[in-house]
């Protein structure tokens, strides 16, 4: 069923929602319906203002329904994370997202064990290509952390919800020569498991992918640490972008 529900909002002057028309579909069970209802009938929002003065309000809000998680139906232990420099090197943590029928940032990164990282634009990203930089040894045990806890050797390969023109994640990690992987095509709709979709974000805010796809303080000093031609046409896309 879709994942979203729109719904009609009249919003008082105090910001509260007072009244709520969700739309009907033949794919939404009463239900999701009523539940979709409820999320609307919770919303707070800032009161709207016309002239200076707090005024009512009607627009379309769009809600998120979700599926219950897929449990994984046996547990795979997580492997043992070794000490050696040896193990380190064998530690490799990756996400790739994939373009959408618009301007979906396609891209992958991967983290080693030895905190060394590595990022590919490869499409709707402020800086494109292959750029390397680094980070703590503890961040990358902080997310191994967060492997272990989300029981991720457990968890189904993929997680496909049936629409189309939406982009992939590919999320994965290798430790002590053993991999796992995950595909998630809007999985959440799909019963993924929300640890999934953390794990994606902390491997992104732990590698600072933000520099890259569009670009924030950390951008111009890693360009500069990487002697890149500031002259080029290259920068002049950037610039662009």
């Amino acid at each position: 069923f879709p994942t979203r529900r729109s719904s009609d909002l009249i919003v008082s002057s105090e910001g509260d929602a007072e009244a709520i028309d969700v739309q009907r579909s033949s794919q939404l069970s009463l239900e999701l319906l009523e539940r979709a209802r409820q999320l609307a009938s919770a919303m707070k929002f800032r009161p709207f203002e016309r002239g200076g003065k707090a005024v009512w309000a009607a627009f379309d809000q769009q809600v998120q329904v979700l599926p219950p998680e897929r449990k994984p139906k046996n547990h795979v232990p997580f492997p043992a994370v070794g000490k050696t420099e040896t193990n380190r090197k064998g530690i490799g943590i990756s996400l790739q997202r994939t373009g959408c029928l618009g301007s979906c940032p396609a891209y992958k990164v991967t983290i080693h064990g030895d905190g060394r990282v590595e990022f590919d634009g490869r499409g709707f990203v402020a800086v494109a290509g292959h750029h390397v930089s680094s980070i703590s040894r503890d961040d990358v045990d902080t997310l191994l952390e967060m492997f272990k806890e989300g029981d991720f050797y457990s968890l189904d390969a993929e997680y496909v919800t049936g629409v189309t023109d939406c982009p992939t994640y590919r999320l994965s990690v290798t430790v002590s020569g053993h991999t796992k992987s995950v595909e998630d095509y809007v999985g959440e709709s799909a019963g993924m498991p929300a640890a999934v979709t953390r794990l994606e974000k902390a491997i992104d805010k732990a590698a600072d992918t933000e520099r890259w796809i569009t670009g924030n303080d950390h951008t111009v000093e890693s360009l500069v640490a990487e002697h890149f031609d500031f002259g080029s046409q290259a920068a002049t896309d950037i610039l662009n972008h």
